[in-house]
């Protein structure tokens, strides 16, 4: 019985353009995958590269079932799971080391720049913000231009480039097209559970928003129709906490939307651009009014949207900075008075002495203010770790903390002393961009905040962080200055060349966010309208009846295009062809059993004055035609010597 011959080693070509496309395009996953794994990427193309020009062994099939189990049982030890968007990526990269070092023969190869074009598709999932998408260009091109080189062994690197280059500017246009008429989902294909990875948590943990002020990342971006609010009013609510057990916040079981709030002023109108946060909330200028298209009220004022935001949102809503809200009673009240089982002593103590000095709900909260002010706080985003109750230690041990740590302990403290009181998060403040015309609000922007219900007034808004650092409400933190000691604030930027290409790279950002990333349903279906495809009841039956019919012409013209005639495809006989034109018209035709000599030789004796340069010629062209390699010098030399041929 015959065998099969084992299919041919890889050449070292081929090998290069396998390894440096999924190496390139490994890249796309710094950020989106533990770093350890995308170095096994690089680790893996580098040993294959090795191995190919130092003729080393490949893994057996023992080798690598060991190494895909242990990829297996490496990825379920650290996140529990293999199922998931984060441990898939992991498990992802891995797999990609592990093709890079089983390469072997043509198949694997063609695999390779495929794979990176998943890779790239991974990246660009988990972080579709500049400067990926830049990074993401150069590893398309790379993984492109592999397949062309390993289709073509003898390809010089430079024509596959080139190559490369062309076919995705060829494609521009229909990836424009599909852009921007393919339909748009209203939902996300997945739904993260637990608290969104990138913004704010579904539960308020002493610590959570400290870590989440450490990214520098842009939350929101926000236009106002009018002038923006001062830097004191710049709240922006998102979720409100009114459950707790002492040491961890959350939004209370059955809570319902309440009225909305009594206007005492000109609304603030905001249009919104959210950036994929994880999260359900919103965030709007506190106090927002009626909930935007496609979103519903949430309880204690908060805006809600049905999805967990897993893209670019943008909404447009009304706000009211002043304002009065009506007076919780009956359940809300009792709720917003329930202490936890256990309340160390002395905060129960400290609670009666500011009921005794402030009288009223109004006084207790100014008395409890004072006494913030005059402990010597420090407002900070390491705290340390806490002896026994959070709560306690922060307030008569360590007295450092993050706004979260203020607001926790204060809405305690009024919560002991009978005044109602919740935990509002969110955001407070943002930089404002002239070039662009819009607040930038980051993540390191996320607070923390009180509200207490007093007699008269409904919820007021109190924020003890400002009690440790007023300058809070003027200027931002600087994330990476922040120590034990204290935040630095970091004030906004004014002028410098260094603030200008800030603001011109953050323009960069916003038009790429809006244009690009923001470009969902809503803006479609304007699109469509635009173009007279919404007028009927079925906009999308109209649209792809376009669709099929722009198909149907580019197949024709395709078909039209492939049967015409055939132009010269190959340089030295294209350069050849114009040389014998050139000939013809001196009266030296060409036959067509002429091979390149013999019509030399007949062309030399015809033109005795051009007889050197007409060899000189001929010899360059075959060595350009048939000699080894590319030819490019001879090809190069060639066309030279036929631009200065003058028979």
């Amino acid at each position: 019985m015959a065998r099969l011959r084992p299919a041919p080693a890889l050449d070292a070509g081929a090998v290069g353009w396998a390894t440096a496309s999924v190496a390139g395009a490994a890249v796309l996953l710094v950020g989106a995958a533990p770093f350890p794994t995308v170095a096994a990427v690089w680790a893996a193309a580098a040993w294959r590269l090795a191995a190919a020009r130092r003729g080393w062994p490949l893994p057996g099939p023992l080798l690598r079932a060991a190494a895909v189990a242990a990829a297996l049982a490496g990825v379920h030890t650290a996140y529990g799971t293999v199922l998931d968007q984060a441990p898939g990526t992991a498990l992802l990269a891995l797999g990609a080391a592990l093709k890079l070092a089983e390469l072997r023969g043509r198949r694997d190869a063609v695999l390779a720049p495929l794979l990176a074009f998943v890779l790239v598709a991974v990246g660009l999932a988990h972080d579709p913000e500049l400067p990926r998408p830049l990074l993401a260009l150069p590893a398309l091109w790379l993984a492109v231009a592999a397949l062309a080189g390993i289709a073509a062994p003898g390809l010089h690197p430079r024509r596959a480039l080139a190559r490369a280059g062309r076919l995705l500017i060829e494609a521009l246009p229909l990836a424009l097209v599909l852009f921007l008429l393919f339909p748009r989902l209203g939902a996300p294909l997945w739904d993260h559970g637990g608290h969104g990875a990138t913004g704010l948590a579904e539960t308020l943990e002493l610590g959570r928003i400290a870590e989440l002020a450490r990214s520098d990342a842009v939350a929101l971006r926000v236009r106002f129709e009018g002038a923006p609010p001062p830097p004191r009013a710049r709240y922006w609510r998102a979720a409100v906490f009114e459950a707790t057990d002492g040491r961890r916040w959350w939004e209370a079981a059955g809570a319902r939307p309440e009225p909305p709030p009594r206007p005492a002023g000109a609304p603030v109108v905001q249009r919104v651009v959210l950036l994929p946060s994880g999260g359900r909330w919103l965030p709007a200028l506190d106090r927002p009014g009626p909930p935007p298209a496609g979103a519903r009220p949430g309880p204690g004022g908060t805006l809600r949207w049905p999805h967990r935001i897993e893209r670019v949102l943008t909404y447009r809503v009304r706000s009211w900075p002043r304002h009065r809200t009506a007076m919780p009673t009956g359940e809300p009240l009792a709720r917003n008075l329930a202490l936890p089982r256990r309340l160390a002593p002395g905060v129960v103590a400290l609670a009666r002495r500011l009921r005794a000095e402030g009288g009223d709900p109004a006084g207790i909260v100014a008395a409890a203010l004072a006494w913030y002010r005059a402990q010597g706080f420090v407002y900070t985003l390491r705290p340390g770790r806490p002896r026994g109750d959070p709560v306690t230690d922060f307030l008569f041990r360590s007295r450092r903390g993050f706004c979260e740590h203020f607001a926790a302990s204060f809405a305690l403290l009024m919560r002991a002393a009978g005044v109602p009181a919740r935990i509002v998060t969110g955001y407070l403040g943002g930089e404002w961009n002239p070039l662009t015309g819009e607040l930038v609000v980051r993540r390191a922007d996320a607070h923390a905040w009180v509200e207490v219900a007093l007699p008269g007034r409904g919820w007021v808004r109190v924020d003890p962080t400002v009690a440790a650092a007023p300058l809070r409400l003027e200027q931002g933190i600087d994330p990476a200055a922040a120590d034990a000691a204290g935040v630095r604030f970091l004030p906004r930027k004014t002028g410098g060349p260094l603030a200008a290409a800030a603001r011109l790279w953050d323009a960069a950002a916003a038009a790429w966010t809006y244009w690009v990333l923001g470009y969902g349903p809503r803006m479609q279906e304007a699109l469509l309208a635009r173009l007279g495809l919404a007028a009927g009841p079925s906009p999308w039956r109209t649209l792809a009846l376009l669709l099929a019919g722009a198909g149907t012409l580019a197949l024709v013209l395709a078909a039209a295009w492939a049967l015409r005639r055939p132009r010269e495809r190959d340089p030295a006989r294209a350069a050849w062809a114009r040389f014998r034109a050139r000939l013809a018209r001196r009266g030296v035709p060409a036959r067509p059993s002429d091979a390149p000599w013999a019509y030399a030789r007949r062309a030399a004796a015809a033109c005795p004055a051009q007889a050197g340069e007409i060899r000189r010629i001929a010899a360059l062209y075959v060595a350009a035609r048939y000699g080894p390699g590319d030819g490019g010098p001879a090809l190069r030399e060639l066309r030279r010597a036929i631009a200065r041929f003058r028979p």
